[in-house]
């Protein structure tokens, strides 16, 4: 029987590995509960900070401390997550929370 950590470790590799053939270097943190599993740097300086889900879905509390991250270092944490379509699952992304560092003052 596969378990959610598995499923999700899984996941986290899928992930990196999409990101690694778009160019960026990937630094897993496995198993730390932190506000980000993947660190992907990309050759232009731009610096991803990502949460992977398998279902999308972010407990209140994690979000809480993906908001306190992202107004302390000034920076997007981006989702990642499958659906399941016509049988086959699709990766998605969204930024999270991009007004919330747009608007602090």
């Amino acid at each position: 029987m596969v378990t959610n950590y598995e499923r999700g470790r899984s996941f986290e590799y899928k992930v990196i590995k999409y990101l690694e053939e778009k160019g960026a270097y990937c630094i897993r943190s496995s198993g730390s509960h932190k506000v980000c599993d993947i660190i992907a740097i990309f050759r232009n300086g731009i610096i991803n900070f990502i949460q992977c889900k398998n279902n999308g879905k972010i407990s209140k509390e994690e979000m809480n401390k993906i908001k306190n991250f992202m107004q302390k270092y000034k920076q997007i944490v981006t989702l990642y997550w499958q659906e399941k379509v016509d049988n086959k699952y699709h990766m998605k992304a969204k930024d999270l929370g991009y007004y919330i560092i747009k608007n602090d003052n």
